[in-house]
C-alpha cells in the first residue's frame, strides 16, 4: 500500500465511511457506504472489490502531490475532545523504504488537511468517491 485515507463517524452507524486506498502497483481503490453494511462487516464493498481506476508511477506521483499540498508539514493529530460525534479522518502515505505518516483528524475542523485530501483526489482523478 502507498496510501490510505479513511473517513469514519463516531455514530454508530457506517453509513457515509468511505475509504481511498492505492496499492503498490498503482491500483485504486474506492468507497463510500451508502447504507450499513452487513454485521460484523465494515464496508458494504470490500477494498478488493473496489477498484476504479490505475495510476502510473503511483508512489512518486503521489509522494510528489503530497509534498506540493504540505501533507508533510501537518501535525500527525488534530482533534476536538469537546465536539460530540462527528468523524475521523485519517491519511497515511508509505514511503519506498516502508516508513509511514499518517495524519489524523478528530472531530475537528481542519481546512488545510481537507485541501490536502482534495488535492489528493484530484491526482487521482477522483471527483466523488463512488457509493454503493
Amino acid at each position: 500500500m502507498i496510501l490510505h485515507y479513511e473517513l469514519r463517524t463516531h455514530h454508530p452507524t457506517r453509513t457515509g465511511n468511505q475509504y481511498v486506498i492505492v496499492d503498490d502497483d498503482g491500483a485504486i481503490r474506492a468507497h463510500q457506504n451508502l447504507r450499513d453494511p452487513a454485521p460484523g462487516e465494515a464496508w458494504t464493498v470490500a477494498p478488493a472489490n473496489a477498484k476504479i481506476g490505475q495510476l502510473a508511477d503511483p508512489r512518486a506521483r503521489i509522494e510528489a502531490t503530497l509534498r506540493q499540498a504540505g501533507f508533510f508539514d501537518l501535525p500527525p493529530l488534530t482533534e476536538s475532545l469537546t465536539t460530540q460525534g462527528g468523524v475521523i479522518r485519517t491519511l497515511t502515505f508509505v514511503a519506498a523504504d516502508g516508513t509511514h505518516r499518517t495524519v489524523t483528524v478528530d472531530r475537528a475542523r481542519a481546512p488545510t488537511f481537507d485541501a490536502v485530501v482534495r488535492q489528493v483526489l484530484d491526482a487521482l482523478a477522483i471527483a466523488d468517491i463512488p457509493a454503493r
